[in-house]
């Protein structure tokens, strides 16, 4: 039993200290460790959403996209922050404007539900079809389609057309927990 005591303290002490390395490589600007700083502090085992903000402010101050939707995300649900839909919104368009799909199929969402936002399909449409081959905003932007008439799919296309954030082509991309709805 000591030697299990000592095994997970000496981690626990190596963790630390890798943290605080880490802290050092991003406080000298590097934007990548920022974020996975504030990856790690939003879901590692020590989670820290304040600590989580900072970094991800930080890196989305470098034009990370997935900062910039991870702090969409966490103003959204409130994590380390007051619930806030507009700076949410706000972090999410940054992103979405980077090309980042899992922030294009957010606002999909976000002006399919009508938060913080007038509910819009049409634009609900449009930010699905901009995120490519996320799944998840193919299959929200299936549901939706349902929903919408002709005239509504072509409205959503012709806003498209003059959209230039499209996400980069490729392999189907994951979904985030919590985003793909369930069919009504």
């Amino acid at each position: 039993m000591f030697w299990l005591i000592l095994w997970c303290a000496s981690t626990v002490l190596a963790e630390s200290a890798s943290l605080k390395e880490a802290a050092q490589r991003a406080d000298q600007g590097s934007a990548d460790t920022c974020y996975a700083l504030g990856r790690t502090y939003e879901r590692g085992e020590g989670q820290n959403f304040r600590k989580a903000l900072h970094w991800y402010r930080k890196a989305a101050a470098q034009n990370v996209p997935g900062a910039q939707y991870s702090l969409g995300r966490m103003y959204a649900g409130g994590l380390g922050a007051r619930r806030n839909h507009t700076k949410a919104l706000n972090w999410f368009r940054k992103g979405a404007q980077q090309n980042y799909a899992p922030a294009q199929n957010r606002l999909g969402v976000i002006y399919e539900k009508g938060q913080g936002v007038p509910r819009d399909n049409v634009e609900a449409y449009k930010w699905y079809t901009l995120a490519g081959s996320n799944i998840a905003a193919l299959a929200n932007r299936e549901v939706l389609s349902r929903r919408m008439t002709a005239a509504e799919i072509l409205e959503a296309e012709r806003r498209l057309a003059a959209t230039p954030h499209r996400a980069q082509p490729g392999l189907l991309t994951g979904f985030e927990p919590g985003v793909l709805r369930p069919a009504r």
